[in-house]
């Protein structure tokens, strides 16, 4: 639920709870406003980006790590087997990232097929680009541009990446400077 193991101050505040509320009514109520509170924590609803000090440097837990791969490359919540690299620390090199980042992607085509993963993908370049706020702006000397002219540039845009990607593996370099659209 938290994304991470919790801590035992955190297991013991929420079983001290669960019994507080057992001995006032029963077991199963106890159990259920522990819950309760468990999905209300911040930390069920907020993805932790505060890492923790290092050499002068902050950096991301290997918790965030693995949440930060799971949802940019899997549009979801870390598995079992990144959990436990990062409770292992092994996410620690920009092999085992790339590694990791790469079966994080298959594992979206698993789940839902080539689809799937260009959503992904998709959703990270479009937060990333921004390239979607061209739908719906309008220019005085093309009036067309906010209706046919924008989505056909989204369109483009959307098969370029698809294109660069998925079909010629391009890198971040082959992003930038490619020759065509």
């Amino acid at each position: 639920l938290f994304r991470r193991p919790l801590t035992d101050q955190e297991v013991s505040r929420y079983a001290d709870y669960a019994m507080s509320v057992a001995g006032r009514s029963d077991f199963a109520q106890g159990i259920k406003w522990a819950t309760v509170g468990l999905i209300q924590s911040p930390h069920s609803f907020y993805r932790s980006e505060l890492g923790e000090e290092q050499d002068g440097t902050v950096r991301l837990t290997q918790f965030e790590l693995a949440t930060e791969l799971a949802y940019v490359y899997g549009g979801t919540t870390p598995d079992a087997e990144l959990l436990r690299k990062a409770e292992a620390g092994e996410l620690s090199s920009t092999e085992a990232l790339k590694a990791e980042a790469v079966r994080q992607l298959d594992r979206t085509v698993a789940i839902g097929g080539a689809v799937g993963k260009w959503r992904a993908l998709d959703s990270f370049f479009e937060e990333w680009l921004e390239y979607r706020r061209v739908v719906g702006q309008s220019r005085d000397v093309a009036p067309e541009f906010a209706t046919d002219l924008s989505q056909r540039m989204v369109i483009e845009t959307r098969a370029f990446l698809i294109n660069l990607m998925l079909g010629d593996k391009g890198t971040v370099q082959d992003l930038m400077k490619a020759p065509y659209t």
